[in-house]
């Protein structure tokens, strides 16, 4: 399952031009592009997704959903049709531990944030079960010689209308789970955090106020969920992150950059140039394939790129100051 945003990014390639805003500085001397290679494959089939990666003080985390019973990321038992998962890896890219996330219905795990303690907190959406029916009895007083149970009414189908926020500790323990109905189906996109509150937001079905926004304490307390109406915005064709001494900026691109020599890509081709913050002379260009889902930094590690290519995600550690 393919990012949203990362399949609307080859919008802008339509002409075949670098992104405007992207850095593409003089240099002093030709470089070369160098193809990077995935620290990690996470072997997923149709149906799985990456939804975020979150770099943290003692780990890189790994959310999102699976329909498969098994992975190289992601050996925990299976526990419905769809589950959510979290995956812990190190700085090195090296699988510290996973975990499944969910019902024995269908689950969806999509945004995380992290607290003080270092715990992580999982947001997603599950089905309601549907009570089981049972046929009601007939009065007493009705006239019923062959004591035929009235047939009972068939349950409509429900959808994702139940949040799910999973409370899980640094070494892969899973604490609490804390839910709240809503009535049309709603998914988080996004879960913050700041004093002691929690703020989970993301859209519904609700054709007249599609996003929504309620508040969690620490202790699985839900506030009133808020609704407006809000467009789905076109992402940035360049994403760009600084480390403590480089720029770092990834676009899919059709065209040369100037300075680079023998890259000439003949269809869309995502690139990563690293520039110097100081004087912005780019010090390095890589190519890699698929798109890009999200890129982080993180302090001791280095740059940490997610990107889809096929039906597989991938992570992609770049070591740097």
């Amino acid at each position: 399952m393919k990012s949203f945003g990362a399949k609307l990014l080859t919008i802008f390639l339509i002409l075949g031009l670098t992104p405007a805003n992207a850095a593409t500085k003089v240099i002093t001397k030709p470089i070369t592009v160098t193809q990077l290679v995935p620290t990690l494959s996470t072997n997923f089939a149709s149906g799985d997704d990456l939804s975020q990666l979150l770099p943290a003080q003692t780990a890189i985390y790994l959310t999102g959903t699976i329909e498969s019973n098994t992975v190289s990321v992601v050996s925990s038992a299976l526990l419905g049709g769809t589950d959510g998962y979290l995956v812990s890896l190190d700085a090195t890219g090296k699988h510290l531990w996973d975990l499944r996330l969910g019902t024995t219905n269908d689950d969806l795990a999509t945004t995380m944030t992290t607290d003080s303690y270092g715990n992580i907190w999982v947001a997603g959406a599950s089905t309601i079960p549907t009570p089981p029916s049972t046929p009601s009895s007939t009065p007493a007083a009705t006239l019923n010689p062959a004591q035929v149970n009235a047939q009972p009414v068939t349950q409509p189908p429900v959808g994702f209308q139940r949040i799910l926020v999973w409370e899980i500790t640094s070494a892969g323990v899973l604490l609490n789970t804390y839910s709240t109905d809503f009535v049309d189906v709603a998914v988080p996109s996004v879960i913050t955090l700041k004093n002691k509150v929690f703020t989970i937001s993301g859209f519904s079905t609700n054709t007249k106020l599609n996003k929504f926004s309620l508040t969690m304490s620490a202790t699985g307390k839900f506030g009133v969920p808020s609704f407006t109406t809000q467009r789905i915005s076109l992402p940035s064709p360049v994403v760009m992150v600084k480390s403590p001494k480089y720029t770092w900026q990834s676009f899919l691109t059709t065209g040369g950059i100037q300075g680079v020599s023998g890259f000439k890509p003949k269809t869309p081709t995502s690139v990563l140039i690293k520039s110097s913050l100081k004087s912005g002379a780019i010090a390095s260009v890589y190519s890699f394939a698929g798109t890009l889902i999200s890129m982080n930094y993180l302090a001791g590690t280095g740059i940490v790129l997610a990107t889809t290519y096929g039906q597989s995600e991938y992570i992609t550690i770049i070591h740097t100051s």
